[in-house]
């Protein structure tokens, strides 16, 4: 301690004087420039397919797979993927058959009760009440008919004398004869009015309501046999839809979680069920292969799509791929959303001409260029502090620090390129903050 007072006496006394020793003291160097920013990822296929399980599953868990194409196959439009468990769907068609060809048997029943209501209205209309009608019309004939003779003959009978050959009793006996002649005509015309006004209408709608009835019951059956037949339909779908087949060429890939491990469940495989809509296989298409990474926050902002990238694959060190970025995902990723923790966004990265050795799940190295500046004047980032909305450095003048301002340019974490207000070969503070009180403008 006592060696330590003079010196901290004439550090206070000395005011702007640097410190011995070049410990806090960075030479400005002007050089190459080059920021990279290395991130890791999978591969995968930007256009692949998703084969999706398209059944109705008979049971909570879905349907079996009972053969898989093996992972990594090379298919060809056709080529057979998947055969789930039709054993369910052919029981149910087969019970569907039967209740069709019953309800085929009923309509086709429905269908002659229909056809013989509409003949028996057909056979009154044209028939039965044209034959009614005349009979009531030739009583009427007859009646008028014995009307008229009657009458002729009493007129004449009044019109004599009475003598042997015209005895009085024969002309009650006309009258009588004229009485009845009037009644008959009387009763076959009430006839024929009843016959037009009450008995045809009655006896239509008892036919037409038989038909519609009949139609009814037919329309019934036909809908009933057409929504059943949809439904064996559906289940004749359902069982070609169990044969699953390739929809593009590319190459297989079961849809199992990414880092899944042995222990994990098994996600797609011989033997395990599969739901509706459930994502079984992807079709990769090797020549439209991706890196998937994610960049921490602080450098997202560097980045822009088209940037070129360099690729490294961990299974092909001696291989390089050039790519370029794709796609930023403009929100964090789910894990980093919504914590304190370093946020983190999903990178897309295109591989360029991709060989066909790449493989979508191969881990790869993504390397992209932020920042490439040739003879650039490089600092510490440490040594360019704000102040007032301008930067600065401490730059040594003899014995003392002078407050110089800069135009700083890109940072790699380390070191930091001053554009404007350093010469290389300057001597600049590491930490400048520690002796801003000391500096003079």
């Amino acid at each position: 301690m006592k060696n330590s007072l003079p010196l901290l006496a004439v550090f206070f006394v000395a005011g702007c004087q640097v410190q011995s020793g070049d410990s806090v003291v960075f030479t400005a160097r002007q050089g190459k420039f080059v920021h990279e920013l290395s991130s890791r990822g999978d591969v995968f296929s930007q256009g692949g397919t998703e084969i999706r399980c398209e059944v109705d599953g008979s049971s909570p868990d879905g349907t079996v797979i009972l053969e898989i194409i093996a992972e990594g196959a090379s298919v060809q439009p056709g080529d057979r993927l998947v055969q789930l468990d039709v054993s369910a769907f052919k029981e149910e068609l087969l019970q569907q058959q039967i209740f069709c060809n019953g309800l085929e048997a009923a309509l086709a029943a429905a269908a002659g009760e229909r056809e013989k209501a509409q003949l028996s209205l057909i056979e009154y209309q044209q028939g039965l009440y044209p034959e009614e009608q005349k009979a009531v019309e030739n009583e009427l004939f007859a009646a008028e008919q014995r009307l008229k003779r009657a009458t002729h003959q009493l007129e004449a009978v009044q019109s004599g004398t009475k003598s042997e050959e015209n005895p009085a009793d024969d002309v009650d006996t006309l009258r009588f004869e004229v009485e009845m002649a009037k009644r008959d005509v009387e009763g076959a015309k009430t006839r024929l009015s009843v016959l037009d006004t009450l008995t045809k209408p009655l006896r239509l709608k008892q036919l037409e309501g038989a038909v519609q009835s009949a139609e009814a019951a037919a329309r019934a059956k036909e809908t009933e046999l057409s929504l059943h037949r949809e439904r064996l339909a559906k289940i004749e779908k359902q069982i070609a839809d169990c044969t699953i087949t390739a929809p593009v060429a590319g190459v297989v890939f079961y849809a199992n979680a990414p880092g899944r491990t042995e222990d994990d469940e098994i996600l797609i495989g011989e033997g395990v069920p599969v739901r509706r809509q459930q994502v079984i296989l992807r079709i990769a298409q090797l020549d439209q292969l991706s890196v998937c990474t994610e960049v921490a926050e602080s450098e997202i902002a560097q980045l822009q799509t088209g940037m070129p990238a360099v690729i490294h694959v961990d299974t092909m060190p001696d291989s390089v791929f050039d790519g370029h970025v794709s796609k930023i995902h403009p929100y964090p990723t789910q894990e980093t959303r919504g914590t304190t923790a370093t946020k983190k966004y999903e990178v897309h990265v295109a591989i360029d001409n991709p060989s066909g050795t790449l493989r979508p799940g191969l881990t790869a190295e993504v390397v992209l260029t932020l920042a490439e500046l040739d003879r650039a004047i490089q600092v510490p980032k440490t040594s360019v502090f704000n102040e007032n909305d301008a930067e600065y450095c401490l730059v040594r003048s003899g014995s003392r620090w002078k407050l110089r301002p800069v135009v700083a340019g890109p940072s790699d974490g380390k070191l930091t390129v001053i554009r404007e207000g350093l010469q290389p070969g300057e001597k600049v503070a590491i930490h400048p903050l520690q002796h801003r009180r000391q500096a003079s403008p």
